[in-house]
C-alpha cells in the first residue's frame, strides 16, 4: 500500500519535471568532454585513481579526489555528472557517508595513445528504508590525464539500473517491471 503511494506521487512529479525542460544529452557531454580534453601524450600515471577506487570511503576521500583530479575535468559516473574537482570531492564524500561499505577491485587497464581504460568489479553495500542492501556490478573506465598526470576525463560504463537503483524500493519494482515487458 505504501509502495503504491509513494509510486502514485512520484510519478507525477517525474513527468512534469522531466516534460519542462530538456535534458541533457550524457552522449553529447562525454563527446564535448572528449574535445575539451584531448588529454597527455605522455604514459598515464593510475596510482592515485586506484587508490581512491579501492578504499572509496574514510574522512580523506575528498583530499584523495583532489590529489587524482585536475581542478576543470568531467566525471560521468552515470549518476552524477562533474565539471570541477571541489564539486567531485563533495559528491564522493557524500557518497562515503551514504553507503556502508565500497569494495572496487581493479580487474585490469590498458592504454591507447591518450586513452586509459580500467576494467573494474564493484560490491557496495547500503541501507534503504532500514533494509541492508548488497549489489554488485562490473563495468568499464574510460580515463584521460593532463600533463601533470590528473585526471581531466573520466566516464564510467555500466549498468546503474542493474547495480544501485533495482535494490531501491519502487524504482526496482518499475526497472524490474519494464525489463519484463521489453
Amino acid at each position: 500500500m505504501i509502495i503504491r503511494i509513494v509510486f502514485c506521487l512520484t510519478v507525477p512529479l517525474l513527468l512534469v519535471a522531466c516534460g519542462s525542460q530538456p535534458a541533457s544529452s550524457y552522449v553529447d557531454d562525454y563527446r564535448s568532454a572528449q574535445a575539451r580534453f584531448p588529454g597527455s601524450a605522455t604514459e598515464a600515471q593510475l596510482t592515485d585513481f586506484l587508490a581512491l577506487y579501492q578504499r572509496l570511503g574514510g574522512d580523506d576521500v575528498g583530499e584523495r579526489v583532489r590529489r587524482a583530479y585536475a581542478d576543470e575535468l568531467f566525471f560521468n559516473d552515470t549518476l552524477h555528472t562533474s565539471y570541477s574537482a571541489d564539486d567531485l570531492a563533495t559528491y564522493m564524500e557524500q557518497t562515503a557517508r551514504r553507503v556502508d561499505q565500497v569494495n572496487v577491485t581493479v580487474l585490469d587497464h590498458w592504454q591507447r595513445g591518450v586513452d586509459v581504460y580500467v576494467r573494474w568489479h564493484m560490491e557496495t553495500a547500503f541501507t534503504v528504508v532500514g533494509k541492508q542492501r548488497q549489489s554488485e556490478s562490473v563495468g568499464i573506465t574510460h580515463l584521460r590525464f593532463n600533463d601533470q598526470g590528473r585526471i581531466v576525463l573520466h566516464q564510467d560504463f555500466w549498468d546503474s539500473a542493474e547495480g544501485f537503483y533495482r535494490h531501491i524500493p519502487v524504482s526496482g519494482q518499475a526497472i524490474n517491471w519494464v525489463r519484463g515487458k521489453l
